[in-house]
């Protein structure tokens, strides 16, 4: 075969190859760029972040405060407790000697009961029986109502037993009265109840003296005295009152 002749070729065109994709890399992140305060005073993100933070020890700081009000709360009462405790140390101890004494009266009752249960002499006025008292306070109270005076109550405190108290039928003078406190007794008078107290001790004698000292400088009863002199002026024997304050009698003509 005879070969088919070729004509000129057309010129190659410059086609551009593409070119290979090339991974991007990403751009970077732009710093978040705080905004400064403006002048009308609006408080910025950072400002915000830093308040919160500051907020946390203001808090602690007033935990801490609360804790510490407790605990000394605590304390307080811990040595409330303390105080109180520690003062009612001598009233137990003088309940103890108030339950030995009131053991003792409780002894001496029956004893006397067994062999007198009637009322003699000035115990009709007591309307009981001496031993029914006390032992530092029977003296006292027999010279009491040798005086005329009806004792209702006295001893130990049945409801504290730090201090001794007597109540009686009986009013008293101011003089009188200042006289027994300068003894350290006080005195309550109500009407026509009067009210003794003083500080118990350790030792029974000296609640005895103190007993003694208050049967000794009362005076006798006036009205007992009143209702003898009437009956001394029943019989013709004239009584008459003296500017010292004592009775005195005097008889009449008749019977001298």
């Amino acid at each position: 075969m005879e070969a088919v002749p070729q004509g000129p070729r057309p010129p190659e065109r410059n086609t551009p190859k593409p070119k290979p994709e090339s991974k991007q890399k990403p751009a970077p992140k732009e710093k978040e760029v705080t905004p400064k305060p403006t002048e009308a005073g609006d408080k910025s993100q950072t400002e915000k972040e830093q308040s919160q933070k500051a907020e946390k020890p203001e808090q602690t700081v007033q935990d801490k405060k609360k804790i510490d009000q407790v605990e000394q709360a605590l304390d307080m009462q811990i040595d409330a407790q303390i105080k109180k405790v520690s003062g009612n140390e001598q009233v137990s101890q003088f309940k103890a000697l108030r339950d030995k004494v009131q053991q003792q009266v409780g002894e001496d009752l029956r004893e006397r009961i067994a062999a007198n249960p009637n009322l003699v002499g000035k115990e009709k006025i007591l309307k009981r029986h001496i031993e029914a008292f006390e032992p530092q306070v029977r003296d006292a109270v027999m010279k009491l109502a040798k005086k005329g005076y009806e004792i209702e109550s006295a001893g130990f405190d049945p409801k504290n037993p730090d201090f001794q108290r007597m109540s009686a039928k009986m009013e008293l003078s101011g003089k009188i009265k200042n006289k027994l406190r300068g003894l350290g007794i006080s005195v309550d008078q109500q009407s026509d109840q009067t009210y003794f107290s003083f500080a118990t001790t350790e030792d029974p004698e000296s609640m005895k003296k103190q007993w003694d000292a208050i049967a000794e400088i009362v005076p006798k009863d006036r009205k007992i005295l009143k209702n003898i002199a009437m009956l001394l002026a029943a019989i013709g024997i004239s009584v008459f009152q003296e500017t010292s304050g004592e009775m005195g009698n005097s008889l009449t003509p008749q019977q001298r």
